[in-house]
């Protein structure tokens, strides 16, 4: 994905990507949006970036969709960032199968389709911590994989990142990345921010081979 001038870049999800933001600050970033947001100070000084984060603590797809509409009309993104899933489990009040956890997730990606198809889907993780944990990869990874789906039918740029940190947890503790299994430290704010960047960084650098190509097919 390529920055372009301009661009208004919308963080969507539950309390990861809330992060402890300031709710009387509607430009406030935290956690792993606020990392993003000053690797690309540079960039948003000269492109005039802008950044939102509407992240939702407890949130599930079926609140963020209920939610949406009024997020989108308000802050128009031109790309669109969302990491969703890990609530809703079979504990949790608010449960959802995966397949209604997939109905909404492609009723949403469909709203902000109207605004940019910019989007970057992000993976929903859980560490394997000491917790007693009421979250199971038994409720996580069938709506992981309808993810996956969502994510090739409307060719998002994608972050595995169950996949990234059960890496990651192979050569160290869990705890490194998240006390809890599900909130990140700020290591785990720091590899979330990196997965993203990456995909940023990608796309400039498919632009400018791009370039080059047409420049040189110029001169032919």
């Amino acid at each position: 994905m390529r920055i372009r001038k301009n661009d208004v870049i919308l963080f969507d999800g539950d309390s990861i990507t809330d992060g402890g933001r300031d709710r009387n600050d509607p430009c406030s970033l935290a956690g792993y949006t606020a990392l993003i947001a000053e690797r690309l100070a540079a960039e948003a000084a000269v492109y005039g970036l802008r950044f939102f984060n509407r992240g939702v603590p407890g949130d599930n797809s079926a609140m963020l969709l209920a939610r949406l509409d009024a997020e989108l009309k308000e802050i128009k993104p031109t790309v669109f960032s969302m990491l969703i899933g890990i609530n809703g489990n079979a504990h949790d009040e608010h449960f959802m199968t995966a397949e209604r956890y997939a109905a909404t997730v492609e009723a949403i990606l469909s709203a902000v389709s109207v605004y940019t198809n910019r989007i970057i889907l992000l993976e929903p993780f859980l560490l394997p911590t000491d917790r007693d944990t009421r979250v199971s990869y038994a409720d996580l990874n069938p709506k992981i994989n309808a993810l996956r789906k969502i994510a090739a039918q409307f060719k998002t740029d994608y972050i595995p990142l169950d996949g990234i940190f059960a890496e990651l947890c192979i050569k160290n503790e869990p705890s490194v990345f998240s006390s809890d299994g599900i909130h990140p430290t700020e290591r785990g704010n720091a590899v979330i921010a990196a997965e993203w960047l990456k995909r940023l960084d990608a796309g400039q650098e498919k632009a400018a081979e791009a370039k080059t190509i047409r420049r040189k097919n110029r001169r032919i």
